[in-house]
């Protein structure tokens, strides 16, 4: 997480939640050295980890799960996705969503959640362009999505320009110069 009023409202609300649900209370103090001994993790994995949390813990005491636990959680939710990277599952939810719902005869779209995904399906690639590739190259749509989705991923600020940005040449502009980066 970065040192910054987003990440900490991001992560004071899942703390916040935990604490509420468990019934019990979190000091402004408590919070702060939480989120300095949890800033190595990004908001994602903590929210994911609050999640698992709230579906999986057993033990009532203490209130508030530890710190601890909030790392065995984010090491469990790590796991359960394998080694598979984030932009390998976003390309595996391209695919799906192609396999199931794309026709030539219907021009199918999809409004991804992950803004990268959502800019990429739509600035980059689309359903149509895949429902023209033989089969046997949608490996390469993989590689190549993996490859453009990671590292548009890896800047925050390209991030939080993405969903409904109005410098979209900006944007193409950046784009391309990560896949000339890239290939």
């Amino acid at each position: 997480m970065e040192n910054n009023d987003y990440d900490l409202a991001e992560f004071s609300k899942v703390m916040w939640a935990l604490a509420e649900d468990f019934g019990g209370k979190i000091t402004d103090d408590s919070l702060l050295l939480r989120f300095a001994a949890l800033q190595e993790y990004s908001v994602e994995q903590i929210q994911q980890a609050g999640t698992w949390l709230l579906k999986h813990r057993e033990q009532t005491f203490p209130a508030v799960p530890t710190t601890k636990e909030i790392i065995d959680a984010i090491e469990v939710t790590q796991r359960s996705v394998g080694d598979k990277g984030s932009g390998e599952l976003q390309c595996d939810i391209v695919l799906q969503y192609f396999k199931h719902n794309w026709t030539p005869y219907n021009g199918y779209t999809h409004t991804f959640k992950h803004p990268v995904t959502e800019y990429l399906m739509t600035n980059r690639w689309s359903f149509a362009k895949l429902g023209k590739m033989p089969s046997d190259e949608l490996k390469w749509f993989r590689r190549d999505f993996v490859k453009a989705w990671e590292e548009l991923a890896k800047d925050k600020e390209t991030i939080a320009l993405l969903p409904g940005t109005k410098d979209v040449q900006g944007l193409k502009s950046l784009a391309n110069q990560s896949v000339r980066r890239l290939t």
